[in-house]
């Protein structure tokens, strides 16, 4: 493996890896409930429900800052409030029709945690 292909693969890991570490977590605890039958507790379904979506609005306001180009004074607070836009929109403006995989990238991470409980249920059932 050249060296500019390792260092590719690190940088993306960096960027990306705790994303999909997040989503591996929020698929197994969304399985543990699935297969036990178990209602979700209040904070349970909090837990389920944001923590992905915050923390792909997370990225987006690191990875602005890192490239050192946020397109407003406080963006951060525009990906927060309008993020079904402001997500899409970031990604076309920074990276041109490449930021559409990273969107849909991002859109399977978010299904994931709710397909794979079902997919073990199919397979264990």
């Amino acid at each position: 493996m050249s060296r500019a292909h390792q260092n590719h693969s690190v940088s993306f890991l960096k960027s990306y890896g705790w994303l999909f570490l997040l989503t591996a977590f929020l698929s197994v605890f969304n399985t543990l409930y699935f297969l036990n039958g178990v209602p979700y507790s209040l904070l349970a379904e909090c837990i389920a429900a944001y923590t992905l979506p915050l923390a792909i609005m997370t990225w987006v306001v690191w990875d602005a800052q890192s490239r050192r180009c946020t397109p407003c004074y406080d963006f951060g607070f525009l990906v927060y409030l309008g993020w079904v836009v402001a997500i899409p929109g970031y990604l076309v403006w920074m990276r041109g029709w490449r930021g559409l995989l990273v969107l849909i990238g991002f859109v399977v991470l978010l299904q994931l945690p709710w397909i794979v409980p079902v997919l073990v249920w199919k397979v264990t059932a």
